[in-house]
C-alpha cells in the first residue's frame, strides 16, 4: 500500500498563489484574441505584425492600383459623364466583389479599422505625389492651395461608427502631401440610409439634398477643393457634394 505525500496547506497554499500569479502574467502576455484568431494579411494570408493592420507591407506595392493617373479621361470621371464639371479625377483601387479591396473596405467601414484607412490614404497620397512630380494634368496647371474635404457623415452615423473612414483617407493624403484637410466646408444634415443596394437613380435621389456648405464663399473662391470618398459607384455622392460646393463658386 503506497503512503500518501502530505504537504502542509500553509506551503500548498504559497505554491498555488505563486502558479496563479505565473498563469496571469503569461495570459496578460499574449493577445486571446491572436492566439486562437490570428490576424493574417487580406492579400498573402501571413500573419501580420502588431504595427501592420490588414494588409502586409510587402502586399500593399503589390495590390491593383489605378494605371489611369490623374486626367480628365479616366475611369473615375467617365462615371460623372458631364453631370458634374470636374477639373481632374483620380481613383486608386478598382473594386471588385469578393476581392482583396473588397476585404479591405469591408474592414474599414465596418470592423473598426482605422489604420488601414490612414493606410490606404498614405498609399494615395504616395501615388498622387509620384503622379504629380512626374508632370501629371494638375503639376504646374493650378496656383491655389489644395484643400482636402472629406465627404463627411452624417452626426448619428458617425456617433454610431466613432469615426469617418474618408477622413481618415485623407489623413493619410495630408501626410504625404502636406494638403490640408477641412471638415468645416460640408456637412451632411440629412440622414439618408443606406445606398448599397440602391441604383443609380436611387442613389442620386438619396444624395441629392444631404449636403450643406458651411464654408464661406471666399474661402472656396480661393482654394480648390478635392472632395475625398472611400467609395464611388455611381458618383451620386460625389456629384452632391460637387453641386452644392458649386453652388458657393468653388473651382
Amino acid at each position: 500500500v503506497s503512503q500518501s505525500r502530505y504537504i502542509d496547506p500553509y506551503y500548498e497554499a504559497i505554491i498555488s498563489d505563486a502558479v496563479m500569479k505565473m498563469m496571469k502574467k503569461f495570459w496578460r502576455s499574449l493577445d486571446f484574441v491572436n492566439v486562437f484568431f490570428p490576424r493574417a494579411c487580406f492579400r498573402c494570408e501571413d500573419l501580420l505584425m502588431d504595427s501592420e493592420s490588414g494588409v502586409c507591407l510587402k502586399c500593399w506595392d503589390k495590390l491593383p492600383i489605378s494605371q489611369d493617373g490623374i486626367h480628365k479621361e479616366n475611369a473615375v470621371m467617365r462615371v460623372f459623364g458631364g453631370r458634374a464639371m470636374l477639373k481632374w479625377g483620380y481613383y486608386h483601387f478598382e473594386y471588385q466583389k469578393l476581392s482583396v479591396i473588397a476585404k479591405i473596405l469591408q474592414s474599414i467601414k465596418y470592423d473598426g479599422n482605422q489604420n488601414l484607412a490612414f493606410e490606404m490614404g498614405l498609399a494615395i497620397g504616395n501615388r498622387v505625389k509620384k503622379l504629380l512630380n512626374v508632370g501629371g494634368v494638375v503639376g504646374g496647371e493650378f496656383e491655389k492651395k489644395f484643400i482636402l474635404v472629406p465627404i463627411p457623415l452624417h452626426v448619428s452615423k458617425l456617433r454610431k461608427r466613432g469615426y469617418n473612414q474618408s477622413f481618415l483617407i485623407a489623413k493619410g493624403i495630408a501626410e504625404v502631401t502636406g494638403w490640408e484637410i477641412n471638415e468645416n466646408v460640408l456637412i451632411q444634415h440629412v440622414r439618408s440610409k443606406t445606398q448599397t443596394k440602391k441604383n443609380r437613380i436611387g442613389r442620386w435621389i438619396g444624395s441629392k439634398e444631404k449636403f450643406k456648405v458651411i464654408a464661406n464663399t471666399r474661402f472656396i473662391e480661393e482654394n480648390h477643393i478635392i472632395l475625398v470618398d472611400d467609395v464611388i459607384t455611381t458618383g451620386a455622392t460625389i456629384e452632391a457634394a460637387f453641386d452644392i460646393v458649386t453652388g458657393k463658386h468653388a473651382k
